[in-house]
């Protein structure tokens, strides 16, 4: 079991390379098998960096499930059982119990749904950005794909940072980063990885070999 008891969020890493942060006051069980990777939501927000080991990654929270393989994504679970998804990167099937006669809603990134545990799935939306940032500016990774990282910091939306070449969104990159200075990040990622730094016609910033 993982608790965080503070006034802050807390990122804690997961035997399989996964990275769990807690919101304050936020509480998660993990079972993991050779076949499966189980995590149940007890209560609170929680942000999931999740590892690729050909594994599912599910968590259940409320009334559902969200299945994911190498993603990034925000679970929330009021007191009255709502459980609110919002999908950073990659993609993921949500699973509300009472709908569990029908396939998974598969989400996309940059997308948000909501389910109850007694009701079925409301209408996909646009992530909420400013809801997405509840983290704070400095976040920890262990391994996590660079377009994670990416994705993560262009929810501050000051500048966006532009992966270009699908060989190096899956680059692995670990440490500690403040995601709210683009420029910064952007700099320390190319130090890091033996990348340069450009920019396009818009501004964006852009990471290439």
């Amino acid at each position: 079991m993982l608790d965080n008891p503070h006034d802050r969020a807390v990122a804690r890493r997961l035997s399989d390379g996964s990275t769990v942060t807690l919101d304050a006051k936020s509480q998660v069980r993990f079972a993991f098998t050779s076949k499966a990777r189980d995590i149940w939501l007890d209560g609170g927000r929680a942000r999931f960096s999740v590892a690729h080991d050909g594994r599912s990654f599910i968590v259940h929270a409320g009334g559902g499930t969200v299945t994911a393989t190498g993603t990034l994504f925000d679970i929330s679970l009021n007191r009255d059982g709502m459980v609110q998804v919002a999908l950073i990167e990659g993609s993921v099937d949500v699973q509300p119990i009472a709908a569990a006669s029908t396939m998974p809603r598969k989400l996309m990134a940059g997308n948000m749904i909501g389910f109850g545990p007694k009701a079925a799935a409301s209408p996909i939306t646009a992530l909420d950005r400013i809801q997405a940032r509840w983290i704070g500016g400095m976040q920890e990774f262990d391994g996590a794909p660079l377009s994670q990282i990416v994705a993560a910091a262009n929810l501050y939306g000051s500048r966006p940072i532009i992966v270009q070449g699908d060989d190096l969104r899956s680059m692995p990159v670990s440490g500690r980063f403040r995601l709210d200075t683009p420029e910064r990040l952007a700099v320390n990622l190319a130090r890091i990885l033996d990348l340069s730094v450009a920019r396009n016609e818009a501004g964006a910033l852009i990471l290439h070999r």
